[in-house]
C-alpha cells in the first residue's frame, strides 16, 4: 500500500504543479504517468536483482532510493527535472513488488 501511496502522492497537487511550472493539466498529469511507467518497466529487473542479492536487501535499497528521490522532488527547478525524478522514483518503487 505504501508503494502506491508514494506512486500517486502528487495526484492531489496536480493543479498546483500545473500553475507552478506553467504547464497545462495534461502535462502536469505526466508526473503520475512517468512514475507508473518507471514502475512497470522495472519490476522484472528488480526481481532478478532480488534473486541475486536477497529480497530484503533489494527492498531496502528500493525503499531508501524511492524515499530520497521523493524528498528531492519539491526542489525541482524545471518540470522536465521533476518528470525525470518521477521516472527514477517509479524505477526505485519497482523494487518493492519485484522483491516480494
Amino acid at each position: 500500500m505504501a508503494t502506491f501511496a508514494q506512486l500517486y502522492s502528487p495526484q492531489g497537487i496536480l493543479p498546483l504543479l500545473a500553475t507552478d511550472f506553467r504547464v497545462d493539466a495534461s502535462q502536469a498529469s505526466l508526473a503520475i504517468s512517468a512514475a507508473t511507467t518507471g514502475l512497470a518497466l522495472s519490476v522484472l529487473p528488480w526481481s532478478l536483482v532480488a534473486d541475486r542479492i536477497g529480497r530484503v536487501r533489494a527492498m531496502r535499497i528500493a525503499l531508501v532510493s524511492a524515499t530520497v528521490l521523493g524528498l528531492l522532488m519539491p526542489w525541482c527547478p524545471w518540470f522536465e527535472a521533476l518528470l525525470a525524478i518521477r521516472v527514477l522514483e517509479g524505477i526505485a518503487l519497482g523494487g518493492i513488488p519485484g522483491g516480494d
